[in-house]
């Protein structure tokens, strides 16, 4: 079948002219901040988070150093996974945002307290061994 310029014209002109015609389904393929699976792996991320700062506390040495590093590493983690999502990209949060409609406001909260937990947990859990040292020898 052979094609004539004319409808092949017509086509490239549609899409320069008209970019947003085609719409397409996203959330689909994307799995929410408050699904079960995310919701766990976060409670989990906190939790670890919580036991390797407690060892950090409680311990010294080379035991503490790596405690503080594994933790540091799991919330940094969860914060550059949040800021890698979708949600942010240009091309596909904002169809996303159409998609969602009044649950994005929802989303994005949920997406900031996944990513924001853990290292917050463990700048601040930081913070409050180092000074709880520091009053202690003197």
């Amino acid at each position: 079948m052979r094609l004539t310029r004319g409808p092949v014209l017509a086509v490239c002109i549609s899409v320069v002219l008209l970019p947003g015609v085609a719409v397409a389904e996203v959330m689909d393929k994307e799995v929410p901040p408050w699904s079960p699976p995310r919701l766990l792996a976060c409670v989990l991320g906190v939790a670890l988070c919580t036991v390797l700062m407690t060892l950090v506390q409680r311990s010294a040495g080379l035991l503490r150093a790596v405690a503080l590093l594994l933790a540091s590493a799991i919330g940094l983690a969860y914060a550059i996974g949040g800021a890698w999502d979708d949600f942010l990209s240009p091309q596909v949060g904002a169809a996303m945002r159409v998609e969602l409609g009044n649950l994005s406001a929802a989303y994005a909260v949920g997406l900031f307290l996944e990513a924001a937990g853990p290292i917050g947990l463990v700048i601040v859990l930081a913070i409050r061994c180092f000074r709880a040292r520091r009053s202690l020898k003197t």
